[in-house]
């Protein structure tokens, strides 16, 4: 007897997992496209329709995919070179919010990987690891789509309260989400659609706790991880958010906004150290854009000027050579790496610096203030100086570094009225630049 019921289970288990796979649209997401073209075959053996297969080779264009046919399954590799599976299911649940009726399914060779999967409660339904064959993403899917179908008591509570949300009930989502934490001893889920709740009702604290919450039951949860930055950043609590993208970036993907991101929040909070971990994690990564490349070359080159203030000069030109690198030769990263240089006297390894400059760029500004800065200690002194003129007078350069070496060669040739009414000159300028910043708050 218990024979037939398991048989009849199976049976059943094999009819669902047919229904779903045979009639959905399915999107295959993997940067390599033999692999995904293997996957698609052994979609294809198990019963999916072939039309019905799309394969996204980056995270774009599986985004643009996703919003053009609304697939019922996605099946992703883990890193897409500028995003992760995470971030793809998330763009996902916006696209398709009836999630109860899709599947999303994270690909990985990775064990630590595996981890964090396992660990993601709805962002993820089920997982592949590699190498895998026929029967393995038949079980897979056969698991995925009973769980979904024959969700726990619990889970059925967190959908209830899902859609309370949204249809704008949040009062009645969190008396059903507060009933579903009850129901389970690691209740994360529930913890993070009340803050989603809080949120619309504007009640942040309450939002921060159910988040925090949340993260104590399990401390990767990837949406948790991700409301509570938003919130902690709109808080200007930098630190705490510092933290809590720091262990994004460590178990996630980087991506380049977040990693953009985690560049701001290390200068804002002063580790300054940590910035050379995340240029090592840029150079990893597959994808960037100008303005993450703009964050990484601002960054290593706050990096150098702390550690030449450390006196740590050999791994200050390390990190300056970098910043020039990753910027190819960018005039304002440049400048701001020679008037480094110039602060602590560094004159020969100035020059090294000056010859990056790129033709087209020896006219802009950049460049002559690196000119002036560049021969002021080693070049002719009244040179100098009248190219400092033409910088602060004419150009009305305000630029701290250019007013102080031209302080020091005014003194220096025995010109001391001139050096004073560079100093009133300058104290005015940078005077009314600050009443501006302080007006701008």
């Amino acid at each position: 007897m218990l024979t037939t019921e398991i048989e009849q289970g199976h049976a059943l288990d094999r009819e669902v997992f047919h229904e779903f796979l045979g009639k959905g649209e399915i999107l295959v997401v993997d940067p390599v496209r033999v692999a995904a073209e293997r996957l698609r075959n052994i979609l294809v053996n198990l019963g999916a329709d072939e039309k019905k297969i799309t394969i996204g080779l980056n995270f774009d264009d599986a985004v643009k995919i996703m919003s053009d046919k609304r697939p019922d399954v996605v099946i992703s590799e883990y890193v897409l070179g500028d995003g992760s599976a995470f971030d793809l299911f998330l763009k996902y649940r916006e696209i398709r919010d009836d999630q109860i009726n899709c599947l999303s399914i994270m690909v990985t060779s990775n064990t630590s990987q595996v981890h964090v999967a396992r660990a993601a409660e709805e962002d993820v339904d089920a997982f592949i690891i590699k190498p895998y064959d026929t029967e393995l993403i038949k079980e897979v899917l056969v698991e995925g789509t009973k769980t979904k179908i024959n969700p726990s008591k619990y889970i059925k509570f967190v959908r209830q309260g899902m859609d309370m949300l949204l249809q704008g009930k949040p009062y009645e989502a969190i008396e059903i989400l507060s009933e579903a934490k009850k129901m389970t001893d690691k209740p994360t889920l529930a913890h993070y659609y009340l803050g989603q709740a809080d949120v619309l009702i504007q009640a942040m604290e309450s939002a921060e706790d159910n988040y925090v919450e949340g993260l104590d039951h399990n401390e990767i949860h990837f949406k948790c991880l991700n409301s509570l930055f938003d919130i902690l950043m709109e808080e200007k609590k930098y630190q705490n958010a510092y933290e809590v993208v720091k262990k994004l970036v460590k178990y996630f993907p980087a991506n380049p906004e977040r990693l953009s991101k985690i560049l701001r929040l290390a200068i804002i909070t002063e580790n300054y150290e940590d910035i050379e971990n995340y240029y090592n994690i840029f150079m990893d990564l597959e994808f960037s854009n100008e303005g993450l490349t703009r964050y990484i070359s601002a960054g290593l080159v706050t990096l150098g000027k702390y550690f030449m203030g450390q006196g740590r000069r050999n791994s200050a030109l390390d990190i300056f050579r970098n910043a020039a690198e990753v910027s190819n030769g960018k005039p304002i990263i440049l400048r701001n790496i020679i008037e480094g240089l110039v602060d602590r006297r560094m004159f020969v390894e100035v020059e090294a610096f000056m010859e990056r400059f790129a033709d087209k760029d020896r006219e802009t500004q950049d460049y002559r203030i690196c000119d002036f800065l560049a021969g002021g200690f080693t070049g002719d002194v009244d040179a100098s100086i009248d190219k400092g003129y033409k910088l602060v007078n004419g150009e009305m350069v305000s630029n701290r570094t250019v007013y102080k070496v031209l302080d020091f060669l005014l003194m220096a040739s025995d010109r001391n009225a001139e050096a004073v009414e560079i100093r009133k000159k300058k104290d005015k300028i940078f005077g009314a630049i600050r009443m501006a910043k302080k007006s701008a708050v």
